[in-house]
């Protein structure tokens, strides 16, 4: 899972590249302010649950990899 030790300057962050690190959680996600996120990859994990994008406030999102995770709900 992320853990996440500090919110401070993460609402200026437009790029978020975390692939490729045996993600299995993105619950933190929805905790943090990313008001300015336009890329979020997060491919090559082993993510199964996405629902918790469905309520995350991304509204700058334009690109968002989940290639080569193991989801098995969609939002």
């Amino acid at each position: 899972s992320i853990e996440i030790l500090s919110n401070e300057n993460l609402e200026n962050l437009e790029e978020l590249h975390l692939h490729n690190n045996k993600i299995e959680s993105i619950d933190i996600l929805k905790d943090v302010k990313f008001a300015n996120l336009m890329i979020l990859n997060l491919a090559k994990n082993e993510i199964r649950d996405i629902a918790v994008l469905e309520n995350t406030p991304f509204s700058k999102l334009v690109r968002l990899d989940l290639f080569d995770n193991k989801i098995i709900n969609h939002i």
